[in-house]
């Protein structure tokens, strides 16, 4: 056994409520804070100190889990969250695209928090039923490309450890091996990003409860949205003129702009979409919603752009963001 060895282990479910062992799907993460909740209710006394009465209610499990993504490991969390992607081979295993879309066809699966240090080495911590709900994705000069998952799940249990499998060996995502583009004269073209901040959530009530049972019944698919920040190495006046909409000051209604994060992995050894190992998100319509350069003594100037995604025509279809992973990974997922 690694001693002392902590991993995230994925299988995916088909039922709500029934665990899948083993795992499948083997993950080294930076951090797993997975924890369950209860809610509690109180009767309130008028006569006497504290409550009159305690009752647990409701359960439920949530938390964050981060990643340093590579080409593979994000392929079952973003599954979580988005739906199964559409998955297409260049006709040369192994090559193979990945593109997830958001869908109202939830998919959701069983995780494994194993901890080898626990005290009796022999048990792990299994959530059941567990979806992503929204992904935080930040990069920015010389760093790794880092993801935050927030996940929401019914329950968890205590099970014994399951045998590890085989951890993904390819080269996470490294900034300099990156290329942000923004449409800044009505095409998509290459641009001097600094960093960049977005977030994904998709809206999955936590309380869909009934009177009969503790836990969670179900998953409500709902709303989504895309929100987040980059920042610009001041050059020109590009970017207050998307913001404004014109040359020289606002219009009513400035256009959308679109904007794309295409982060490069390993060659895959094939040529266009399949040349190499690559995570890209796209945000086809977005909305600025503010631009600012503030500036500190003689060092450079930075601007930060704040944008709200809309939807737009995106790998094939009409959405407010698409997630394309390259890989050698055969599909479906």
């Amino acid at each position: 056994m690694n001693v002392l060895g902590k991993w995230l282990g994925i299988a995916d479910q088909t039922v709500f409520g029934t665990p899948v062992t083993p795992p499948t799907i083997f993950l080294d993460l930076a951090s797993i804070d997975l924890k369950p909740e209860r809610e509690i209710a109180e009767v309130v006394s008028s006569n006497i100190i504290g409550p009159q009465a305690v009752a647990a209610g409701g359960y439920k499990i949530t938390g964050d889990l981060e990643l340093i993504p590579n080409s593979v490991t994000p392929l079952k969390l973003l599954k979580y969250l988005f739906g199964t992607p559409t998955s297409t081979q260049d006709g040369s295993n192994p090559r193979w695209k990945h593109v997830y879309l958001p869908s109202d066809v939830l998919k959701f699966g069983t995780l494994y928090k194993v901890d080898e240090s626990q005290p009796d080495l022999t048990n792990c911590l299994q959530y059941i039923s567990s979806i992503v709900t929204e992904c935080r994705l930040e990069a920015a000069v010389s760093a790794f490309v880092s993801l935050r998952l927030s996940v929401l799940g019914e329950k968890d249990a205590k099970v014994s450890i399951p045998t590890l499998g085989t951890l993904s060996t390819i080269k996470q995502f490294f900034s300099m091996d990156s290329k942000m583009y923004w449409d800044v004269t009505g095409t998509l073209e290459e641009t001097n990003i600094n960093a960049v901040s977005l977030t994904y959530t998709r809206e999955i009530p936590d309380d869909f409860y009934a009177m009969n049972s503790a836990f969670l019944k179900g998953f409500l698919p709902g709303d989504a949205k895309v929100e987040g920040s980059a920042d610009i190495l001041w050059k020109d006046w590009v970017a207050y003129e998307k913001f404004w909409g014109a040359a020289s000051g606002p219009i009513n209604s400035p256009a959308n702009c679109a904007m794309m994060f295409d982060f490069l992995g390993p060659s895959l050894g094939g040529t266009g979409d399949y040349a190499f190992h690559r995570m890209k998100w796209s945000l086809p319509a977005l909305s600025l919603t503010g631009v600012g350069e503030p500036f500190e003594g003689r060092n450079r100037v930075i601007q930060t752009v704040n944008f709200k995604g809309g939807r737009g025509s995106v790998e094939g279809g009409n959405a407010i963001c698409a997630v394309r992973l390259v890989n050698d990974v055969a599909g479906p997922i």
